[in-house]
């Protein structure tokens, strides 16, 4: 399955590449940054990082839901 360039959206059967995975969440630097300091797990493989879309719901999972 390729994954498409869809802002907002993961599948956790799929491994984003570093700025695929911030473009779909619309992450800045600082925001990167403090996800990866809160938990978000990022995969190394032949020096490029990966994150997996299963790794990246459950890590979301584990954020509070906002309610209005």
């Amino acid at each position: 399955m390729e994954a498409t360039n869809k802002e907002g959206l993961l599948d956790a059967n799929c491994a984003y590449t570093l700025d695929e995975f911030q473009a779909r969440l619309s992450l800045g630097r600082h925001a990167w940054r403090t996800a990866r300091r809160k938990g978000l797990k990022v995969r190394r493989v032949g020096g490029r990082g990966y994150v997996l879309g299963a790794d990246a719901l459950e890590w979301l999972r584990g954020h509070p839901v906002e309610r209005k």
